[in-house]
């Protein structure tokens, strides 16, 4: 888990290479919601 609003996509994608680990990026979450959010 990357705690920070801060981390960028691409710190999301060379940590998920350098540790071949899921990685969750609370920026990408909250994106997610917010669209679901909206299109209901």
């Amino acid at each position: 888990v990357m705690d920070c609003m801060g981390y960028r996509l691409e710190h999301e994608r060379l940590v998920r290479m350098y540790t071949k680990r899921p990685v969750f990026l609370p920026k990408r979450l909250i994106s997610s919601l917010v669209k679901e959010f909206y299109q209901l």
